[in-house]
């Protein structure tokens, strides 16, 4: 088969990525690349030459992947390393708990969740952990890419196809990150150094960003040293309106009685829960290096040992004021005036229940996260050995660690009562909406009342230690080209620990200060006031009429007032019920077999995977089992006790019995992958293979709560779930018609077992109510049906279109398209999935000049279910269930760099700059969740090359 690289020909493949423009596609081919399972990381440099790389590297690979390289030392095509990868076909990124802040944290290949997918740095494991505080509760598996410099990378390479030679871990995909090593650079001394600043328009600062590099290896090459530090501060504000949840469905609350004065036209019909004015402003300073040292003694011998220390502070302030739609209308309040669209509430004025006193109506929070912060961590040593020409061993060994942490949260809740609500979704849901406290002015500090809800605290670690042993064997047997084969051992261990927060009162026991307690020690003389307000711009180009000029306190006062006032006592306040470890000892052993007939090559191998698990977590006890009376005293021995089971008594919040669980599994991963180089050019390639993840920590062992010794039904996460599992099927052709030109497209399908959602499941428990009729403990368990997550049945196939195309006189166009539809066995998208994912970039480079526009889109996708994500609605309770969305979102970013002179360039980087709305919504677009916006990044950066 011969194909004519005509400009025709080229002109028709740039039609279907929706370019178009003056081709000029050469005949040349592309020059060599590394053969596959030893790519080098060489040094490039310029916008052309990372895409001619990543192009050889993605052609001459046995199997479908895809490649970003960087442009020079130190600079990736973007700030941060997930936004490069999202240029990629196939991949997303995604905000996690956060939902909307301004950097990207993880990503998603293939429409699967980001804990489903690998993530290595130099094809080993990297433990992070988060910044967040809402992330830090999730403790998932995905690492952070905010703790990762985007300097530090020289090439990532996304493996969409299951190998054996591959960490499990990513059921549709792994990326491994590989960092420079010392002997690849050509000359003996290299370094750079960067100067800039990052100014966030929104925050309206600028900050100082600071990295330097040096790589220096002896005249024969045999010994290298490559040292980075770097040093970057960063502002950021994100203004927002938020409902946390869908709120009330109304049946027998007097708003739908018309007994009491309500109107049954509003039964069954949803209410927001809160509608709220957000206000939040935080530091991140990420400071760290890396330190790679490489010794290459013989031919034979390559030793390299890696450092790596990233720390990101981030102190933050979040300042919410919302009102209690759903309380208010839950403890007996009328909705009036009110209009409905499909079945939500979308507006109406909401009265209090005249005969209720200290009704709350609107709640203030004013909350500084102090301490919060998250480090990633690793060392290591990595060897390969020739002994013969036919032998290659290579090993790896390391630790890698993790941490995240938000030391308290000083600061103060306030609390509106006994007032009414007016409110309207605008555009049906799909603008920020008005509303307003009647009768009240919001900005009086006289108009509050202190509250006794303290935030808590949370310290959060993933380690692990590891060791991997490979061997490639050449073999002269014809078609057989290479025999791998390989071990691999782990111990992993996540922790999260909860602390609860408290005001410094006597005989506050489990329950916290009451009400009147709080007006009694705390009244409106003893406040520290806020001395300031919203500022002026808040909530600019969002719409909707709801308070914006709203108190807010100086960070310092309110950290004073919240050190004076509140402990966080790590015995007396640790709160055993939301804190969990999950241990593993994980094994693999693989063998896979290269082979090479003509112009069809491949691998064909088997991965075993082991599983040893161990769940801890904790059930609360009530008090006639343990007593817990006072502030200054731990809980004591009750009634019942059930201090022969190990209960935990240091607690002044509860007692704790401790729940421990313990499954091994085992998993075989066969693969097949052939390539096939139909013609000069174009190659074709198909993958079958069984790939393997693993539940997200919370999951496999969350907080056990609401047991309930009568009815056998209690609330947990579940530690009998299984590793997922996925059988896939890959097919692509590709078409590398000229150099830095191509157009590839994909079809696949992936068959997953034990995904994990939603659901219920079955668990032995102890009964404690049965315990204390027989004390014998060996008698006292029960089946318990538990709302947790379990594992189902869901599928998954799409089509993926990717090229790029040099159209002359320096310029370039990229582009690519995803198309993924997926189900679970209950009918249900998978969670973080778009149907939809496109990205268009153009570029332009000169001797002197180079500039990139990028913009990336992907349609609406479920962040999350109520219920287990079917949409229906419960015949009895009239709750309805169903997914919970992010709306459609892209961004625009572009990137500039001038070279002053050999030695000293200037690069320009700027992302979100449309500056969107961020929405987000409940089941239908009528239920808002959340609008937010960020503002702009711009980062200049001078730097000098010796």
């Amino acid at each position: 088969m011969n194909l004519n690289k005509t400009p025709i020909a080229a002109a028709v493949a740039l039609a279907i990525l929706t370019l178009s423009g003056p081709v000029a596609a050469q005949s040349s081919a592309a020059p060599d690349a590394a053969p596959s399972g030893a790519v080098q990381v060489v040094e490039v440099t310029g916008i052309r030459a990372s895409l001619q790389k990543s192009i050889n590297v993605k052609k001459n690979a046995d199997t479908n992947i895809e490649v970003v390289t960087a442009e020079d030392i130190g600079k990736m095509p973007d700030k941060n390393i997930a936004d490069s990868l999202a240029r990629l076909a196939g991949v997303n990124i995604t905000y996690n708990s956060a939902l909307a802040f301004d950097e990207a944290e993880r990503i998603a290949i293939r429409g699967t969740p980001p804990f489903l997918n690998q993530t290595t740095l130099n094809g080993h494991s990297l433990s992070s952990g988060d910044w967040y505080i809402g992330d830090q509760n999730t403790n998932t598996r995905g690492i952070s890419f905010g703790m990762l410099p985007s300097q530090l990378i020289g090439q990532a390479i996304v493996y969409k196809n299951g190998r054996a030679d591959i960490v499990e871990g990513g059921i549709a995909g792994s990326v491994d990150i590989m960092t420079r090593r010392p002997l690849d650079q050509k000359k003996h001394l290299v370094g750079e150094v960067a100067v800039g600043a990052a100014h966030a328009t929104l925050a309206g600062t600028t900050d100082p960003q600071l990295s330097a590099l040096v790589n220096w290896k002896n005249s024969a090459g045999t010994v290298g040293v490559l040292a980075q530090v770097f040093s970057e501060k960063r502002h950021l504000r994100r203004d927002g309106q938020e409902n946390f949840g869908q709120g009330l469905y109304l049946k027998t609350q007097a708003a739908a009685d018309p007994a009491k004065g309500g109107n049954a036209a509003l039964v069954g019909k949803r209410l927001p829960s809160q509608l709220n004015s957000a206000f939040f402003e935080g530091v991140r300073e990420r400071q760290g290096g890396y330190l790679g040292l490489q010794f290459k003694p013989s031919k034979a011998l390559d030793v390299n040992v890696n450092v790596f220390s990233s720390s990101l502070s981030a102190d933050n302030y979040n300042t919410s004021a919302f009102a209690e739609l759903a309380t208010v209308v839950n403890n007996g309040g009328l909705i009036k005036d009110f209009t409905i669209v499909g079945d939500v509430i979308t507006g109406g004025t909401i009265t209090p229940n005249p005969t209720r006193v200290n009704g709350p109506t609107l709640q203030f929070a004013h909350q500084a996260r102090t301490g919060a912060k998250s480090t990633a961590a690793y060392h290591d040593i990595d060897l390969k050995w020739k002994p013969s020409a036919a032998l290659t061993v290579t090993a790896k060994a390391g630790a890698t660690k993790g941490t995240g942490e938000t030391a308290g949260q000083p600061g103060a809740l306030y609390e509106i009562f006994d007032k009414g609500i007016t409110y309207k979704l605008n555009d049906d849901g799909r603008s920020p909406a008005d509303w307003n406290i009647t009768g009240t002015d919001l900005t009086d500090m006289k108009s509050y009342r202190l509250l006794p809800n303290v935030g808590g605290a949370i310290y959060t670690l993933d380690k692990e230690s590891y060791a991997h042993a490979d061997g490639a064997l050449k073999l002269d047997a014809g078609a057989l080209t290479t025999l791998k084969f390989g071990v691999r051992a782990s111990a992993h261990v996540n922790d999260k620990v909860t602390v609860n927060g408290q005001y410094k009162l006597p005989g506050v026991g489990a329950g916290g200060s009451s009400q009147a307690n709080m007006d009694a020690n705390y009244p409106y003389a003893s406040w520290a006031l806020p001395s300031g307000s919203f500022p002026s711009d808040y909530a600019e180009g969002m719409d909707g009429n709801f308070p914006r000029n709203l108190p807010r306190y100086d960070a310092k006062t309110l950290i004073d007032w919240g050190n004076a006032n509140l402990t966080y006592d790590p015995v007396l306040n640790k709160n055993w019920g939301s804190s969990a470890t999950v241990t593993e000892d994980n094994r693999a052993a693989y063998v896979a077999q290269d082979f090479e007939l003509d112009k069809l090559s491949g691998n064909i191998g088997v991965r075993w995977v082991q599983t040893k698990v161990r769940s801890d977590f904790y059930r609360a006890l009530n008090n006639g089992a343990l007593a817990c009376p006072a502030l200054a005293t731990s809980c004591t021995p009750g009634t019942g006790t059930l201090i022969s089971q190990g209960a935990i008594t240091s607690s002044r919040l509860s007692g704790y019995l401790p729940v421990s669980v313990s499954n091994t599994y085992n998993n075989l991963l066969p693969s097949l992958n052939l390539r096939w180089d139909v013609d000069r050019g174009l190659i074709a390639r198909m993958s079958l293979s069984r790939t393997l993840g693993r539940a997200n920590f919370n999951q496999l062992a969350g907080s056990l709560s609401g047991v309930n010794d009568t009815t056998f039904t209690a609330s947990s996460g579940n530690p009998y779930l299984k590793p997922i599992t996925s059988n896939n099927a890959d097919a692509s052709l590709g078409w590398y018609f000229a150099p830095r030109a191509y157009i590839a497209g994909s079809v696949f399908s992936q068959r997953i077992h034990d995904y994990v959602k939603p659901g219920t499941s079955i668990q032995s428990l102890f009964n404690i109510t049965k315990f204390a009729n027989t004390k014998d403990a060996a008698t006292s368990y029960s089946d318990y049906t538990v709302s947790s997550s379990s594992g189902k049945k869901a599928r998954l196939h799409g089509i993926e279109i990717s090229g790029e195309q040099p159209i002359g006189a320096g310029f370039g166009v990229l582009a690519n398209l995803t198309y993924v539809d997926s189900k679970d066995e209950d009918g249900i998208a998978l969670v973080y999935t778009s149907k939809i994912t496109y990205n268009l970039r153009a570029i332009y480079e000169d001797d002197k000049f180079s500039a990139s526009l990028a913009w990336n889109y992907r349609n609406k996708y479920a962040i999350g279910f109520s219920g287990n994500g079917v949409d229906a609605v419960n015949p009895v309770s009239l709750v309805r269930t169903g997914a919970n969305y992010a709306d459609a979102q892209g961004t625009l970013s572009a990137s500039a760099s001038y070279k002053l002179s050999p030695t000293f360039s200037l690069t320009l980087d700027a992302s979100n700059l449309l500056n969107p709305v961020r929405r987000y919504y409940a089941i239908t677009e009528e239920m808002p969740l959340g609008f937010y916006k960020n503002g702009r990044q711009i980062y200049l950066n001078l730097k000098a090359r010796f």
